[in-house]
């Protein structure tokens, strides 16, 4: 995780500083998909572990040392499940989301200077909204807000990131759109949810 999170960062600096862009627009997929694979990705693995390690207990050709092995590898996919349905909460809480963006940005030194609601999409059991954000600072205060986003105890996917800067020097201003997640009342406690979406990444970078 923190190699991941570190090398978001990195790439954050090789595309604005190693290019000597002055305007820098990256594209990029939600965090998940940089850490772990996509959001979805990881909860339909999970899933299928499940099911087949499951599957694997009912066989009467298992043996007890298997059937050991099996319960621990269930245990272990359960626990991935749960660790990302965890970090979704059962309302949207936008107020609560602001305070902690706010405190994040104060933290890395960063600006916020515009908050706008976008979409929402109640239409699934997994329900989704969109932010989008302005910021200003220096690059490094960029780098280190994008990685405590994905350090949130909710789930942040960052959908669309831009960097543009009037010199080398900066100041940098930093244009984001975020996803976020919450349950709908038709998702069960413990129920598996799976986008049918699956995100996508490139990268432009004009000068």
């Amino acid at each position: 995780m923190i190699m991941m999170k570190t090398a978001m960062a990195g790439r954050l600096n090789i595309v604005g500083h190693g290019t000597g862009a002055i305007s820098t627009v990256i594209v990029c997929v939600s965090y998940l998909s940089l850490i772990n694979g996509s959001l979805s990705k990881s909860i339909e693995q999970a899933s299928n572990d499940i099911a087949k390690l499951q599957s694997a207990l009912r066989r009467e050709t298992t043996t007890t040392h298997d059937v050991r092995h099996v319960r621990s590898d269930v245990s272990s996919a359960e626990n991935r499940s749960a660790a990302i349905r965890n970090r979704i909460p059962d309302s949207r809480n936008e107020a609560k989301l602001l305070e902690d963006i706010s405190q994040v940005a104060v933290t890395c030194k960063l600006a916020v200077l515009d908050y706008r609601r976008g979409r929402v999409n109640e239409q699934n059991e997994l329900a989704q909204f969109n932010i989008d954000l302005t910021c200003e600072g220096s690059f490094s205060a960029i780098c280190k807000f994008v990685d405590a986003l994905q350090s949130l105890e909710r789930l942040v996917a960052i959908e669309q990131l831009t960097i543009d800067a009037d010199g080398k020097d900066g100041p940098y201003q930093l244009s984001l759109s975020v996803a976020l997640f919450y349950r709908t009342e038709s998702l069960a406690v413990g129920q598996i949810f799976v986008p049918k979406s699956r995100p996508r990444m490139t990268e432009v970078n004009t000068t």
